[in-house]
């Protein structure tokens, strides 16, 4: 989801949906699903825990990248520090950083890809994961109720479901009219929740 200015900007083309109305008892309450002037989240994460990953993230990717390479990925992994710099024939170039973790459950974290620099980033992923892991299961229910659905029936589905954090950070490029931060795709996930560090834009 985008900001404000954003969605100004395209004309209101991309709706911002204000949660408080899905969670609301009032049926007429829950009809109001977009709001231009909430983000979906706002209020539902501590604006420290998002400031900080924000901050962490941006720091991280300011490294040297030798430094950064020694939490790179593994061959046939997904997790960990690498690029995503894909060329091909007569198409627009994937263009970008990739660092991914798997963040929960914590029994599942491989630590040798969670860096020590900056020092804070492992206390800070930690928080915003499980604020996460508050909001989606929120969402799922708020999700499965308006469709007139059990809601445990669908928050057991994601009960035991792991949480994976992919940063990605968009250089600039020499030949910026034939890159994109990250060609049309689908998550092979349950729900994706997105926060947007600053200005770029990467999808």
């Amino acid at each position: 989801m985008v900001g404000e200015e954003m969605s100004r900007e395209l004309g209101g083309s991309i709706p911002v949906a204000n949660v408080q109305a899905l969670a609301s008892s009032n049926s007429d309450m829950r009809k109001l699903m977009v709001d231009d002037d909430e983000i979906v989240g706002k209020s539902w994460v501590a604006e420290e825990v998002i400031e900080k990953m924000k901050a962490v993230v941006q720091e991280f990717f300011k490294l040297p990248l030798e430094e950064k390479n020694a939490y790179a990925r593994l061959p046939n992994s997904v997790e960990g520090y690498g690029q995503s710099y894909i060329f091909g024939q007569g198409r627009k170039l994937d263009w970008g950083d990739i660092f991914m973790l798997r963040s929960l459950p914590a029994s599942e974290r491989n630590m040798r890809f969670w860096p020590e620099n900056p020092s804070s980033l492992r206390a800070t992923l930690n928080k915003y994961s499980l604020e996460l892991q508050k909001v989606s299961s929120c969402l799922v229910k708020l999700m499965a109720r308006n469709l007139g659905n059990n809601p445990k029936q669908l928050t057991d589905m994601f009960e035991n479901g792991g949480q994976t954090v992919r940063m990605n950070y968009y250089p600039a490029c020499v030949n910026g009219s034939n890159a994109m931060g990250i060609t049309p795709h689908s998550d092979a996930t349950g729900l994706t929740l997105l926060l947007q560090v600053n200005e770029v834009q990467g999808l």
